[in-house]
């Protein structure tokens, strides 16, 4: 059966395919000589890239946790809330990128998008689990 346009949502797990495309693009932006230039690539641009993956691994980490009690679900809020400090110090580092090289808004734009939507399915799935998981001992 098909869903209207209109009646379709976010994936619940929309924090992991954000995750996978943040890490694309970030890789693909920092290789690209436009975007990062090879003088920057090792300093600027490796921090980028390592907190793209970072954000990823943490997500996935977080993911793989099922709880059954307390202590599970404070593991994967953890792990949760490592990749929201990650998406915050990864912003930092683009703001500073953004005024020492000439990237292009659209690009800048692009990226910042997608650590802003990233944030928040991190945290829609955070407030999602504190009800789900609520009861656990």
């Amino acid at each position: 059966m098909s869903v209207l346009v209109k009646d379709r949502g976010e994936s619940v797990m929309e924090f992991m395919n954000t995750a996978f495309e943040l890490e694309k693009f970030t890789i693909q932006a920092c290789h690209r000589e436009n975007v990062i230039p090879k003088r920057y690539r090792l300093s600027k641009g490796m921090d980028l890239m390592r907190s793209a993956n970072i954000i990823g691994n943490n997500v996935v980490y977080a993911n793989s946790i099922f709880p059954k009690t307390r202590e599970e679900y404070k593991m994967r809020a953890k792990y949760q809330r490592s990749a929201i400090r990650e998406i915050q110090i990864m912003l930092k580092d683009l703001r500073l990128v953004s005024e020492i090289l000439p990237i292009k808004d659209t690009t800048l734009e692009e990226w910042t998008g997608l650590l802003l939507k990233e944030e928040g399915s991190i945290k829609s799935w955070m407030r999602s689990d504190a009800k789900r998981f609520k009861d656990l001992e």
